[in-house]
């Protein structure tokens, strides 16, 4: 089991040609609105609080803890080497209180900036590192059935890949949402095709924006592994209409709620023919270039682990004139300044 213990460095002069950067922030940053990672929806406005949570625990002495801890695999979010944060994201979308991390990282740079989510993989065994893999960034987007939302939704659908749906916060992805819509025209109303147990699934829609318009409803749910829907029948819905010559317009789709909310459509903002980008024990040898450590006790510390954080420490110990007792740095004399030393999520203990 990992121990778990404070460290500080004291900035008094350490690695003064010690690397930093600005986070890369792409042009369509102002676009996401969250994350995707396994299939689940981590919004932006969660994000930003979880930050600030963060933040706070880095900078007061009461929370001297594991999280949040640094994240090295700064190539993942940039090309040059910076002090960025990691903070666990639980799976019901909460920060960590108590209890295990779970496999979510929030990243962050020492500007509370949110870079991006990672997922976690664990070790094989005790000697090998964690591993990340950086999770999607996507817009959401709900059609308000108007000419502005449709215009803005053919330009989303023009430039970027559509996931899917979210319905209620459940994530219904691309593939279910094309199967049904091949249900709706195969076996829809005015199709003489009738499979034994599809009819039943049908049923009408009114739109309190357009009455007099015959609407119909076929529910919407995940597939399994074979491929084929599972769930409840009563659920949400792809609405359409039918044209004078048959064919399927696809109206909208809604949420299985009474109020029959508009879903909102999910698109990925990952640049054309790019994949999400992973860290591995190689890349991270080669970016940091560590080449001597410090042990303290029983831990062996990477002199890259002090190179990130050495810029960020003395530019706060350098404004600090008087202990406040609450936030770092701790004022020792009138010469030597400690900042707290955080550690990754890679370190490995010595036998």
């Amino acid at each position: 089991m990992r121990k778990r213990f404070g460290f500080f460095i004291a900035a008094s002069g350490l690695y003064q040609n010690a690397v930093s950067a600005y986070p890369e922030q792409g042009g369509n940053f102002h676009l996401i609105s969250g994350f995707i990672c396994d299939n689940r929806i981590i919004h932006m406005g969660d994000l930003r609080e979880e930050a600030d949570e963060a933040y706070a625990r880095y900078l007061r002495r009461a929370f001297i803890d594991k999280y949040p801890a640094l994240f090295e695999d700064f190539y993942l979010f940039s090309n040059e080497a910076q002090t960025l944060l990691s903070w666990p994201i639980l799976e019901s979308l909460t920060s960590i209180k108590s209890g295990p991390a779970g496999k979510y990282r929030l990243i962050i740079d020492v500007n509370k900036n949110v870079l991006g989510v990672v997922t976690k993989s664990s070790p094989k065994s005790e000697t090998d590192q964690e591993e990340f893999t950086t999770c999607e960034p996507i817009h959401l987007f709900s059609d308000k059935n108007d000419n502005i939302s449709k215009l803005w939704i053919q330009y989303l659908d023009n430039y970027y890949k559509t996931l899917g749906f979210i319905c209620d916060g459940e994530f219904l992805d691309e593939k279910a949402y094309l199967y049904t819509v091949n249900m709706i025209k195969k076996y829809g109303p005015g199709n003489g095709k009738k499979a034994a147990s599809t009819p039943t699934k049908f049923s009408s829609f009114t739109d309190k924006h357009d009455p007099n318009l015959t609407l119909y409803g076929y529910p919407l749910r995940k597939l399994n592994t074979k491929g084929h829907p599972s769930g409840p029948v009563k659920t949400h819905r792809v609405i359409f209409y039918l044209q004078e010559d048959k064919e399927v317009v696809i109206k909208a789709v809604v949420s299985s709620g009474h109020d029959d909310k508009r879903c909102s459509k999910v698109w990925s903002l990952l640049p054309p023919r790019t994949t999400r980008k992973s860290s591995s024990a190689i890349i991270r040898a080669v970016k940091l270039m560590d080449n001597y450590h410090f042990k303290c006790k029983n831990m062996y510390i990477k002199a890259s682990t002090l190179q990130l954080q050495v810029n960020f420490a003395r530019d706060q110990v350098r404004y600090a004139t008087f202990p406040d007792g609450i936030n770092y740095p701790i004022l020792q004399n009138e010469s030597l300044r400690l900042w707290p030393l955080r550690l990754p999520e890679s370190s490995t203990w010595s036998k």
